[in-house]
């Protein structure tokens, strides 16, 4: 994992099983933030990664990490990952992904098995969580055509 000292390096910012991967690595190309995204595959998994240039710290850092996961959710169903998980080199995301071979799978096939593998955000939570929507229209909001913005949080690290 990186030491978070700025320099070499990867980010890594999600997980996709590989049939959904190209669709997840299309989703964030051509973002507009000058960084290239790529897959490291290991078995039925890939992961998202950038090079790490910016330090951990850095303002904008925080924010492009959620951009990314925003994006890549609306595409296909990921396990994101905290924002500052970083890889010296792909051997090491494969070694993640390696040791992560069990619980990952499991969480995608809860989300499978649940149903919540729905094309976008508001099509899981119409299937998942329809009381929550009622909440929202409840109070003048139609998540259908005015969605939430979705942010990483600190609690979520």
């Amino acid at each position: 994992m990186s030491d978070g000292a700025a320099g070499p390096g990867l980010s890594i910012h999600a997980v996709v099983r590989n049939r959904v991967s190209e669709r997840a690595l299309d989703a964030v190309q051509g973002m507009g933030d000058g960084l290239e995204y790529r897959l490291v595959e290991l078995g039925g998994l890939a992961a998202v990664v950038t090079d790490a240039d910016d330090p951990p710290g850095a303002p904008d850092v925080l924010r492009r990490h959620g951009r990314i996961v925003a994006r890549l959710l609306r595409r296909s169903s990921i396990v994101p990952l905290p924002l500052g998980l970083g890889a010296r080199d792909d051997e090491v995301v494969r070694a993640f992904l390696e040791g992560q071979r069990v619980p990952l799978p499991e969480a995608l096939e809860y989300l499978t098995k649940t149903g919540a593998m729905q094309a976008t955000p508001i099509k899981r939570l119409v299937h998942m969580n329809q009381p929550a929507i009622d909440i929202y229209t409840e109070n003048g909001i139609d998540l259908h055509t005015e969605p939430l913005e979705i942010a990483v949080c600190a609690q979520h690290m």
